[in-house]
Parts: C-alpha cells; sequence; structure tokens
C-alpha cells in the first residue's frame, strides 16, 4: 500500500490501469473495462495530459479531458487524477494504452511520462487497442511505438492481424471485434430536449469533417465545409448533426495556424444561427445512434454506420 495526497492505493498484481487522453476515444477501451469489472481486477480509468503542438512542431496548450469521462459510463469511483498515481511504484498487472503515436505526431502528443517506452517499466502487460476501426489499416499507422512496444495489439479482424505481422514482424497480436461495436449494442440513446426540439420530424444527417481530409486539401476545405452547411440549411426534412473530429482544431493550429480564426468563426456561426446541433460532448454513442446517415469526409466512422446498416455519403 502506498499513498500519494490523501489517497491509498494497493500496489499492483491485480490492478488494470486504462490510460485514455481523449474522451470521445474511450469507447475504443470500454468492452475491455466493463470485461475486467466483471472479474476480481481493481480496475482504475485515469486520464491522462496531452499537449498540442504548435506550427514549429514545439508543445503548446495542455489538455486534460478528465472531467469529461465524468459524463460516460464509468463508475466515477474507478475514475483516477494522474498526479495521485505513480505507475512505477503502483506497477499494475496491465496498462491499456489506445494512443500509440508517443513523440511521433506532428499534432499532438500524450506527456512524455506515458509514452510507451516508459510504461514498460510500469508493467509486464502492455496492450494496445488503437482508437480507430478500420477495414484497412495504412503502415504508417501500425508502424508507431505504442505497437512496437506493447507486449499485445487488440485489432478488429485476421486481415488486420496480417498487417500489424508484416510490419512489425513477430508479435502478440489478438482479434476481436471493436470495443466500438460493443458500445453501440450496449449504449441508451438518451436525446436532449433542446436536440428534440430542433430535429422534430427531419432526418438527422451526421457531419463528421475529420483532419486527414484537413491536411489533404486545406486551401478549400473551409470554404467547402461552408458551402455544405449551406446546402443542408436549404433542405427542409433534414438537419445537421456536425462533430467535427475532437482534434481538428488542434490540427489547423498545429499545421495552418492562419486558419484557425476563419474555422472558429464558422463553428460560431453555426451554433448563434442554430444552422443545426453542434456536438463536441464525449458521447460519440448517442450521435451515431440517433442519425439516419453519415455524409463527410472519409473516416473510421464510416465502418460503423455500414454496421448499422445506414446510408454513407462522401463529400
Amino acid at each position: 500500500m502506498y499513498s500519494r495526497g490523501n489517497t491509498e492505493y494497493k500496489s499492483g498484481s491485480m490492478t488494470i490501469v486504462f490510460l485514455p487522453y481523449c474522451a470521445s476515444m474511450w469507447d475504443s477501451m470500454a468492452e475491455y473495462y466493463e470485461e475486467y469489472k466483471r472479474k476480481s481486477f481493481k480496475v482504475l480509468v485515469m486520464p491522462i495530459p496531452y499537449y498540442g503542438k504548435n506550427s514549429d512542431r514545439e508543445f503548446d496548450t495542455m489538455y486534460y479531458d478528465g472531467d469529461k469521462f465524468r459524463e460516460l459510463n464509468i463508475c466515477p469511483t474507478d475514475i483516477v487524477d494522474y498526479k495521485q498515481i505513480d505507475l512505477q511504484e503502483l506497477h499494475p498487472h496491465t496498462i491499456f494504452i489506445h494512443n500509440g503515436y508517443d513523440n511521433m505526431n506532428i499534432i499532438t502528443s500524450v506527456d512524455p511520462a506515458y509514452y510507451s517506452s516508459k510504461l514498460l517499466d510500469c508493467t509486464n502487460n502492455l496492450i494496445y487497442v488503437p482508437y480507430f476501426t478500420s477495414e484497412y489499416v495504412d503502415s504508417h499507422f501500425i508502424n508507431v511505438p505504442g505497437a512496437k512496444n506493447a507486449t499485445k495489439i487488440i485489432v478488429e479482424s485476421d486481415l488486420q492481424k496480417r498487417q500489424y505481422l508484416d510490419v512489425l514482424g513477430a508479435k502478440n497480436i489478438e482479434v476481436r471485434r471493436s470495443s466500438k461495436e460493443w458500445c453501440l449494442e450496449n449504449s441508451s440513446l438518451i436525446v436532449p430536449d433542446e436536440w428534440k426540439k430542433k430535429i422534430g420530424e427531419k432526418k438527422v444527417v451526421f457531419f463528421n469533417t475529420g483532419i486527414i481530409s484537413f491536411l489533404d486539401r486545406k486551401n478549400s476545405y473551409l470554404l467547402e465545409m461552408t458551402k455544405d452547411i449551406l446546402s443542408f440549411h436549404n433542405i427542409e426534412d433534414a438537419i445537421l448533426l456536425w462533430r467535427p473530429h475532437p482534434l481538428l482544431r488542434q490540427t489547423i493550429i498545429a499545421t495552418a495556424p492562419d486558419m484557425v480564426d476563419e474555422y472558429d468563426r464558422i463553428v460560431e456561426w453555426y451554433k448563434k444561427e442554430e444552422i443545426g446541433i453542434y456536438d463536441d460532448s464525449p458521447d460519440l454513442q448517442r450521435a451515431l445512434l440517433l442519425a439516419d446517415e453519415y455524409y463527410g469526409d472519409p473516416s473510421s466512422l464510416m465502418f460503423l454506420f455500414n454496421k448499422m446498416k445506414k446510408p454513407v455519403k462522401i463529400r
């Protein structure tokens, strides 16, 4: 038993620690959290801070989503403050991560104290679960420190397993369906009253604006996005549910800082004019279940819409 601050923690042979960083990506871990809760393990969810990078690839703004995790289906007593936990001293049985990039990402970085190379000193079992879902995974998403350092990787299909083995060589890889699918099957749809009033009898169109598409066509992206919003605004029987990628704004900061103000103006205009629903909550499942169809940039979310047999249209 050891203590930090006013809290005591039991070290570690029967303790499982989850280290999410972005609350809206928690669904990639949620099924494993519930699984270990049903077993005789002590389960801790420890959101970790992460940093946005500026255009010089230097750490800039620190983000911490700790409070947002209390909006999710996690037992409040399982959520712990990273400042109160010394992972090396705790030495948990297993650590789960869903960010595998360490210092490789040009847009964000988890706090370096939680790079996968350092976590290897804190546990004998480091499990990497990629936060995205996809049929095919490009090699640059596979050849990352978290995948290399993990003692086990969890992927969604035998095809993905072969892809990871081709890039990484011999590796302990488990195949099982995405935790995101489990979340969809085990989530209840509770729609805020404000949303119900806006929707009425209209069709709800999930509008996704993503990172890769922005990087591919920066010069025209915001203009195209605005035109799309306006085109749906003129359709009487449809309403947009705009849920931008949670790191889109940070991507603009890191790669096109002169466009941040314009992006912010578009978001504020969308909200002020009540053009549709703007959703930046950590609850992705609510939006997925509520939407009638998908429209927007190519994204791993399309895979989930296909699973739900809902139409997918790429802009």
